[in-house]
């Protein structure tokens, strides 16, 4: 992979002037961004802009705080001993970590992991605003347990009768399915959905808030668009990963575009006839990819994105191509591709 730096220095300065207020931050999503190289650059881009790191498990948080980064976010509950075990020893040594929870099950395990350690962990309840317990919207669930502002209630008290957990905020998010574009008679549901998630997501925050609960951070997770999550009064933060590198699908703004930062090369492998090419790819799993340089040739669709290989067609192969020449193809994931290919450049 190559990365354009200066690119991906305009993209973080379009977000941010989408963004145009001081009371939403973007939390940089790391399992999208997994170089750390890649990363710092991206976090160099931001400040002050970024309000810290999430991942998804408490092992990731580890290899963060390893790099000597701080002010993580787990997203994901953590439902093992070793985990509690692992999130509270982190802590104890200074690092500026906030648990997920969306049960008392896993509340008992961070509470029994802090005693132990002698120390405090912070948590944020994941709340499913997208359920609708009357059926009006049609809005499938999330997999977190709790549904509404009483079960939220409920546990953000278990919380503060716990001694050595503390609570941070909520993660109140859109489903994946109502985030990704679609046709007009999508779109006009997925705008239902979203004025009555948003509804739902404020009646949760002034729920805890009305029992006393100073709520840090309420996050918005990934949002449809950009400008949108900063008019919903609730939201302190929102989350971003591969949009920062240009050209992800459904990304969360609509203007102005952001510029693709992320390039994949393939070198040239073999030479099957005077029409084709065959790069090798190192790429395990398919992958949506296309074509940037050089021009005049055309991805042959059997072989687009295909594990180890990729067939290119021309209708004159210039006798210049040879064997081990770059092939520089974009790619609408780069997150997927990163997580395959151990090398990446910073241009």
């Amino acid at each position: 992979m190559v990365f354009d730096r200066a690119t991906i220095g305009r993209n973080v300065q379009r977000i941010m002037e989408s963004i145009a207020t001081e009371t939403v931050a973007v939390r940089l999503f790391v399992p999208e961004l997994p170089c750390p190289a890649l990363l710092r650059v991206v976090l160099e881009a931001g400040s002050p802009y970024f309000q810290g790191l999430a991942c998804r498990t408490v092992q990731e948080a580890q290899h963060l705080v390893d790099l000597g980064l701080d002010d993580i976010w787990i997203t994901q509950p953590i439902d093992h001993p070793i985990g509690a075990q692992q999130m509270a020893r982190l802590c104890a040594n200074g690092a500026s970590l906030i648990a997920t929870v969306d049960s008392d099950e896993h509340l008992a395990l961070l509470r029994h992991a802090a005693q132990e350690s002698a120390t405090h962990i912070w948590v944020t309840i994941d709340v499913d605003v997208s359920a609708d317990p009357g059926g009006r919207t049609e809005i499938r669930e999330t997999q977190t347990a709790i549904h509404d502002s009483e079960q939220a209630r409920q546990i953000a008290s278990t919380i503060l009768e716990a001694e050595h957990l503390q609570l941070s905020g909520i993660q109140a998010s859109l489903p994946a399915h109502i985030r990704e574009k679609g046709s007009r008679w999508k779109r006009r549901k997925q705008t239902k959905a979203l004025s009555a998630i948003q509804d739902r997501r404020i009646a949760a925050v002034q729920a805890l808030r009305a029992d006393g609960h100073d709520l840090q951070l309420v996050s918005g997770g990934r949002p449809h668009e950009i400008a949108a999550a900063t008019t919903d009064p609730t939201i302190s933060e929102i989350l971003l990963g591969r949009e920062i590198l240009g050209g992800a699908p459904n990304a969360p703004l609509t203007s102005p575009a952001l510029e693709p930062a992320a390039f994949l090369v393939m070198p040239v492998s073999r030479r099957p006839d005077d029409r084709h090419i065959l790069c090798q790819s190192g790429l395990f799993a398919e992958v949506p990819i296309q074509l940037m340089d050089p021009i005049g040739f055309v991805v042959e669709p059997d072989c687009e994105g295909a594990p180890f290989q990729t067939l290119l067609r021309t209708e004159n192969l210039a006798p210049e191509i040879t064997l081990g020449d770059p092939m520089i193809f974009q790619t609408a994931t780069p997150d997927r591709v990163l997580s395959q290919i151990p090398f990446a450049f910073l241009l």
